[in-house]
């Protein structure tokens, strides 16, 4: 594919408005971790499921495997210094920001929502893994959500008329 090509579909997708979540789970080692992910979609209704998509580069990737509990933290609208804590290295963002556990896995205070779930599958596709997870509890606290558009962060969505 050539970088032409390349190059535009990243200018498309800059273009298409999405929330943003925090992808939280305990390690083998006990060891909390999380990553910032923009790719949050459900997958089916019944059963419940979800897919995020990460870069096999990614520092958590190694952790993503079936059968794993984690913890999707969708962040509120106030929440875009969380987002870029879990995504642009904080040491340890569960030292910086709050947390609680939900079923035994970590979620952000303070989001608008959260979801708590077993990876059910991981498909690779190219640089990137589709990591499915079957949803198994969740909560709304919130009635708005961080949305990132065209590279930058905005406090919900404005609706159109109509």
């Amino acid at each position: 594919m050539s970088v032409e090509v390349t190059q535009v579909c990243s200018s498309v997708m800059e273009r298409v408005p999405h929330g943003v979540a925090v992808l939280t789970l305990v390690d083998d080692a006990g060891v909390r971790r999380g990553m910032t992910v923009s790719s949050l979609t459900s997958a089916s209704a019944e059963p419940p499921s979800v897919l995020v998509c990460i870069r096999t580069k990614a520092s958590m990737h190694p952790f993503l495997k079936p059968g794993r509990r984690v913890g999707l933290s969708v962040l509120g609208p106030e929440q875009s210094v969380v987002s870029n804590g879990f995504a642009f290295g904080v040491d340890d963002p569960f030292a910086v920001f709050g947390w609680h556990e939900d079923n035994g896995v970590p979620v952000v205070d303070g989001a608008m929502a959260h979801l708590v779930g077993t990876i059910d599958r991981v498909v690779d596709n190219h640089d990137t893994s589709v990591v499915i997870v079957a949803v198994s509890d969740g909560a709304i606290t919130g009635d708005a959500a961080l949305v990132h558009w065209n590279r930058g962060y905005y406090r919900g969505l404005v609706p159109a008329g109509g």
